[in-house]
């Protein structure tokens, strides 16, 4: 501003210097001599028909106090050259956020994340897991909390089925030989069944089981309770019963079908297992 008002006032002065010499020339010719100094001029020149200045030397103007101005101002700074904004403390921000697409998000690198206290995670569906090939998955189950296994036929599993059947006396205990189990192997007993017949046997008067035994030798007995099947064959009282169970025999020890007669006729007996072979550990 300060600028402007220079120009002018060196303007004003160049113009009247002007209009002296002009009056002067003009004097000289027609009349007397004019004095710069004996009267005042008035320039009357428009500012379409401005009067040529230039300024000589430096000019010292006093505008004195700036006017208050008015008005709105328009900042036409680029980015390139940005106006320097001191903010301060930020205000707080209060409200929601309202999100009308889906952006992707790019993370670079992974953040680290802590979690407080014991939160719960919602999953709402299981992603799909893919594991590379030749993977491996470890498993920290300890023995008292072991991973249930099923063995399914084509597993490299050695079936065993093996009956036999035995007569037996009128009170008397007999016992038929079932199966040696092999001395590298447990054999695991899943089903065993058997069936009694002779004529006049009341209930009551039979046991009938199975026996193990286990590593150290020990004799193990499993009873199974008959049924009297009907109906009758020639007088001829039958009773079968049947059970499925999990029982284990040491290796190289031997699998015995047991029945006790109690009657006053003999009988016989019969029995079936069926399982299979696991190695020992």
């Amino acid at each position: 501003m300060k600028r402007i008002i220079e120009l002018h006032l060196v303007r004003a002065a160049a113009v009247a210097v002007l209009a002296i010499a002009v009056c002067t020339t003009l004097c000289a010719q027609s009349g007397p001599p004019v004095s710069a100094g004996s009267a005042p001029v008035t320039v009357v020149n428009t500012n379409a028909n401005a009067v040529p200045a230039k300024q000589v030397g430096t000019w010292t103007v006093n505008v004195g106090s700036m006017p208050a101005g008015s008005g709105n101002v328009t900042v036409v700074n680029s980015a390139s050259q940005p106006v320097p904004v001191n903010v301060g403390t930020l205000p707080p921000v209060t409200g929601s956020v309202s999100i009308s697409n889906t952006p992707s998000v790019n993370v670079t690198g992974m953040p680290a994340v802590t979690l407080s206290g014991t939160p719960n995670v919602n999953v709402g569906s299981l992603p799909a897991v893919s594991l590379a090939s030749a993977a491996s998955i470890k498993i920290n189950n300890t023995d008292s909390n072991p991973v249930p296994v099923r063995l399914t036929n084509g597993g490299g599993v050695q079936r065993i089925q093996r009956g036999n059947d035995i007569g037996v006396l009128a009170g008397q205990t007999g016992i038929a030989l079932l199966y040696i189990v092999p001395s590298d192997k447990w054999l695991v007993i899943e089903y065993f069944s058997s069936r009694v017949k002779a004529s006049g046997i009341l209930a009551g008067q039979w046991d009938v089981g199975i026996k193990v035994r286990d590593a150290a030798g020990v004799e193990l007995k499993h009873w199974v309770p008959l049924t009297q099947a009907t109906p009758p064959i020639a007088a001829l009282d039958r009773y079968v019963g049947g059970q499925a169970l999990r029982l284990y025999a040491a290796p190289g020890t031997a699998v015995e079908g047991v029945v006790f007669n109690g009657g006053a006729i003999a009988m016989t007996a019969d029995f079936t297992i069926s399982g299979y072979l696991e190695p020992v550990p």
